[in-house]
């Protein structure tokens, strides 16, 4: 064997090695001296510890999020570049070679947080809500002057249904959220003012009859309103359970503001007329009808005698059948309203206000039918220290409705029996009395007149609430008296 050729290739090998080795071994130097370890705090603008901001070298899958205390520890080449994202702050892009272990501060992003809406069980995108969540501001209450909540509700919400039954002063409306959810049971939502679920039935059915049901929220001004939402989806079953099936009206009534007392009066005046009359027959033509009638009666029969006509017919010298009214004319009238109010609010740093003061007095267009409503309303809120702050919502509504039966079917509707009744029944006996009931047919302006739904209504609500503040959910505990007479 020649050992001489084998020490000369290992002598060959090994120079090789040694040369390869000293050209790569300043490369192998400087790039352990370039990855170095990144460290810091990041806050925000107030200097508090931000956690779970994700912190990330660009252009390589290698990251860390910041812990309670907004610290962290990061590996980065120093010529790369480390970015600082999280939900509600600007990102922000820093090179790795500036940071020394000093605080990273990030901005808040209100764009951001606008796109998140808190719901009963979570958050969700705002996008992702726009049919789910509706709103009415007080300058869309104030553009279109109305008498009632409802009444400025009206073609002012997608998915929601408002149709008056009646149109009688203060009369109760028909609200369906999406549609009818049931058959047998109620469809009428949940209405909360001020946080208080408003109870309903006991103001809806008065008289024990839907024809004089009242409107729940007939007692506030919409002089008073600041916002109304309204909830159309599940999460309000979340929060207010099998009451909210049918959706959620919430209504939140102005509050003061820090600054100097402002005075805001409001008034407005209406005019309410019925738009047109039906076409009917006067006595003479009611008369000359009914004879061709009883003609073409004994034509059809073939009678050689002639069928005795009805003295209410033909007897028009008896009082009883010497009218010659246009009953519709005698119950429609032309209806006047008239409402005026007031609101002074301002306040301190410390204390805030809000009073107010309304009256409201509307005719209905049929006869002896009117609504009255008088109500103030005076919403506190102080700060009894830094964390604490305490408020007051009182109400008080005294209300009449005189109300008349103009629904209904047959006797029981008023405009049936003005529109059924014959033009020749007269409308007083000779001493002055109406003349009632006859031959089947009511007397409807006796009933316009002589029968009274009259409802006088007190009610007063009060709500007393403190809530701790600067916590991230806050803690409210509120406590609500009412009474209704």
């Amino acid at each position: 064997m020649n050992y001489f050729n084998l020490d000369k290739q290992k002598l060959i090998i090994g120079f090789c090695l040694s040369i390869i080795f000293t050209i790569c071994l300043p490369f192998v130097t400087v790039a352990s001296a370039q990855n170095v370890t990144v460290s810091g705090k990041v806050v925000d603008v107030n200097n508090a510890p931000i956690m779970g901001v994700n912190i990330a070298v660009m252009g390589e899958r290698r990251g860390v999020v910041s812990d309670l205390n907004g610290l962290f520890t990061i590996q980065a080449d120093k010529g790369k570049v480390i970015s600082f994202s999280c939900l509600g702050y600007k990102t922000r892009e820093l090179p790795a070679a500036e940071l020394t272990g000093g605080n990273i501060v990030l901005q808040d992003d209100a764009s951001v947080l606008d796109e998140l809406v808190v719901i009963g069980y979570g958050t969700k995108r705002k996008r992702d809500l726009t049919g789910s969540i509706a709103s009415i501001s007080s300058k869309d209450l104030e553009s279109n002057p109305v008498k009632d909540v409802l009444t400025a509700m009206q073609g002012k919400v997608a998915g929601v249904q408002i149709i008056s039954s009646s149109g009688a002063p203060g009369s109760s409306m028909q609200i369906r959220v999406r549609g009818a959810s049931s058959l047998n049971s109620g469809n009428s939502p949940l209405y909360v003012v001020d946080g208080i679920p408003i109870e309903t039935t006991s103001t809806s059915l008065l008289n024990v009859d839907d024809e004089h049901g009242l409107n729940p929220l007939s007692y506030l001004s919409p002089g008073d309103i600041e916002s109304i939402e309204v909830l159309k989806d599940a999460a309000s079953s979340s929060i207010y359970g099998s009451r909210a099936a049918n959706g959620v009206v919430l209504i939140t009534t102005k509050r003061g503001k820090e600054g100097k007392a402002s005075i805001n009066l409001f008034s407005s005046f209406g005019i309410s007329n019925i738009t047109r009359k039906l076409s009917v027959l006067n006595s003479r033509q009611w008369r000359e009808f009914i004879l061709e009638g009883y003609r073409n009666y004994d034509l059809h029969m073939g009678l050689a005698k002639e069928t005795a006509v009805h003295y209410t017919v033909v007897d028009s010298l008896n009082p009883v059948n010497s009218g010659d009214g246009d009953w519709q004319s005698l119950m429609y009238n032309t209806a006047y309203e008239k409402q005026v109010g007031v609101n002074i609010s301002g306040g301190t740093k410390a204390m805030r206000y809000s009073l107010s003061t309304s009256y409201l007095d509307q005719e209905g267009i049929i006869r002896n039918s009117k609504y009255k409503r008088f109500t103030t309303r005076a919403n506190t809120e102080f700060d009894a220290s830094e964390f604490i702050k305490v408020g007051t919502n009182i109400s008080y509504t005294y209300s009449t409705n005189d109300r008349v039966s103009a629904g209904g079917m047959g006797n029981r509707s008023m405009v049936v029996a003005l529109l059924t009744r014959p033009p020749t029944y007269a409308l007083n006996y000779p001493d002055g009395s109406y003349l009632g009931y006859l031959n089947g047919k009511r007397n409807p302006i006796a009933l316009a007149e002589e029968c009274l739904h009259l409802n006088t209504s007190h009610r007063v609500n009060a709500n007393l609430f403190h809530k701790m503040v600067k916590v991230q959910n806050q803690l409210q505990h509120r406590f609500r008296s009412s009474e209704r007479g």
